[in-house]
């Protein structure tokens, strides 16, 4: 199926984020249902892109029982969603993708270290690996101990969507795909202080030294 310009698909957890100048704004944590928002699509289609904003419900996909853990978690220093409004059409915009399914390359990376993490059952490694955009199945594997990896194994666009984004910037919808995207695994530990203080900065920096204009979060 086509998909218009003003349709491009993201999970439904996630946002649209334009990265601004001097801000690791690669995404918002989840602090309260119904305070994300992204960019809604009367607003990208008519060019006002810091207008009409639609909820999201962060927590859709999560078990009911879990969403208090993550509703009472607070962040220091993180009050607010991290909001930057796009600047400019999907039509002329770089796309970056950062999933969180602990997606990594055997051939030149170390896989996320999961043997601490059975260790140490509340902590999970920060670290990220990047990934370029050509990668296929045959050149990832995936290190995660709370998601069935064998899907993404089998088709890598489940969890980083790269044909897809490809497909469409082959086609127009959007203006670019970046030579380089991101993965992280996703389980952390409370506070996730080493991401916001390490991790989130340099993924951000990364992307503002690669003119990328949108990182779309793949959440696993």
């Amino acid at each position: 199926m086509r998909l218009p310009p003003h349709a491009l698909p993201a999970p439904a957890s996630s946002c649209l984020h334009s990265l601004p100048p001097n801000a690791f704004g690669v995404g918002y944590f989840p602090l309260e249902r119904g305070k994300n928002w992204c960019v809604h699509s009367d607003a990208r289609n008519s060019g006002n892109y810091a207008q009409a904003p639609m909820a999201v419900d962060s927590f859709r996909y999560l078990p009911r029982s879990f969403i208090p853990l993550y509703e009472q978690r607070r962040y220091e220093g993180i009050d607010e969603p991290v909001w930057a409004p796009l600047s400019k059409p999907v039509t002329e915009a770089t796309f970056a993708l950062l999933t969180s399914a602990g997606v990594y390359l055997p051939a030149s990376q170390r896989p996320f270290d999961l043997d601490r993490e059975r260790a140490e059952p509340t902590w999970g490694d920060p670290t990220f690996r990047v990934i370029p955009a050509d990668a296929t199945e045959g050149d990832i594997d995936v290190a995660h101990l709370h998601i069935n990896t064998d899907p993404i194994r089998t088709d890598l666009d489940v969890a980083l969507p790269l044909r897809t984004f490809r497909r469409l910037a082959d086609d127009g919808e959007i203006g670019a795909v970046a030579a380089e995207h991101y993965s992280v695994m996703g389980y952390q530990e409370p506070g996730a202080e080493v991401w916001i203080t390490e991790t989130g900065p340099e993924i951000a920096a990364r992307c503002h030294a690669a003119d990328v204009d949108v990182l779309v979060l793949a959440p696993a």
